[in-house]
């Protein structure tokens, strides 16, 4: 809040000065009584006397930058958990679930050896191939049971591949996809 305070009023083209708040605090822990009427008294008197350390605030764009980032890297670290949880979950049925490579370390699961594995264990092993396309990877002759591709990720083609009841694929009647989207989605899907 500060940040933005500060920036709001030199915008108005009033002065502002932001204050160490250790030095703030460390004057202000002398006084006999703390209350917030004393800790503004305290700091209109460090303001009249000239008693405080200054410190340079960042700049609006640059704060944003980092606000960004760090709200990005929180909910990839949301996403991964989530995604964790329900794979701990499949588990608990007999799907294992592994990610090739993962996002976002890009850590490559030897799929012939976890196939081999989860069948020793009368498992089924899904292969989630988002990262690498399964006609590449392929997951199937590997020895895999099930292969996932998120060709629904893509912002333009959301939604607009749905898994039909029988196992298939269908393109869903609402929003049929445009030329070049619709036929490298049908040859991604022929390479599953």
């Amino acid at each position: 809040m500060s940040v933005w305070f500060y920036h709001a009023l030199s915008a108005e083209g009033l002065p502002a000065i932001c204050i160490d708040a250790r030095h703030a605090k460390a004057a202000l822990d002398m006084a006999p009584k703390k209350t917030d009427a004393n800790d503004a008294d305290g700091l209109a008197h460090l303001a009249e006397v000239g008693f405080y350390g200054e410190v340079r605030v960042k700049g609006y764009d640059s704060m944003l930058i980092r606000t960004l980032v760090a709200a990005r890297t929180r909910l990839v670290r949301i996403t991964t958990e989530l995604s964790n949880q329900i794979r701990g979950l499949m588990k608990t049925f007999g799907l294992v679930i592994p990610r090739t490579p993962s996002n976002p370390l890009w850590t490559i699961t030897d799929i012939a050896a976890a196939a081999e594995i989860t069948h020793k264990a009368c498992a089924k092993l899904a292969v989630d191939s988002t990262c690498a396309l399964p006609v590449h990877a392929r997951p199937l002759t590997l020895g895999a049971d099930i292969v996932m591709h998120a060709a629904t990720k893509d912002d333009d083609f959301r939604g607009r591949i749905k898994t039909v009841p029988a196992g298939g694929w269908g393109f869903s009647h609402a929003a049929l996809p445009l030329g070049v989207q619709a036929f490298a989605s049908i040859r991604l899907l022929r390479s599953v």
